[in-house]
């Protein structure tokens, strides 16, 4: 199966002829000299907002497996871990998503 590159992705400049435009992109994590681009153009949108955009989706790539991950694990030991416990956690992996 093939899977999606690898977090963490970052924000990099869309193409210069087509603006308001950003990009997604990504190191590969064992072949250091190369990484994966995604130019967006956002259409009717001003600059400022398109990277805006941009830095909210890698946000959300960014975050999506922690996040995920620790759900499923609260979820699959929901009666074994106190509820305290269930909300330091769970506040931690917000703030981490949250850039804090």
């Amino acid at each position: 199966m093939t899977t999606h590159t690898p977090t963490p992705w970052y924000t990099s400049e869309g193409p210069k002829d087509e603006p308001p435009a950003a990009g997604l992109a990504a190191k590969h994590p064992t072949k250091p000299n190369m990484k994966m681009s995604i130019g967006i153009l956002f259409e009717g949108y001003h600059a400022g907002e398109a990277q805006a955009n941009a830095a909210f989706i890698v946000r959300a790539v960014n975050a999506h497996e922690e996040l995920f991950n620790t759900m499923k694990a609260l979820s699959n030991n929901a009666f074994k871990v106190p509820l305290d416990q269930w909300q330091t956690i769970a506040k931690q992996v917000i703030a981490r998503a949250e850039g804090k």
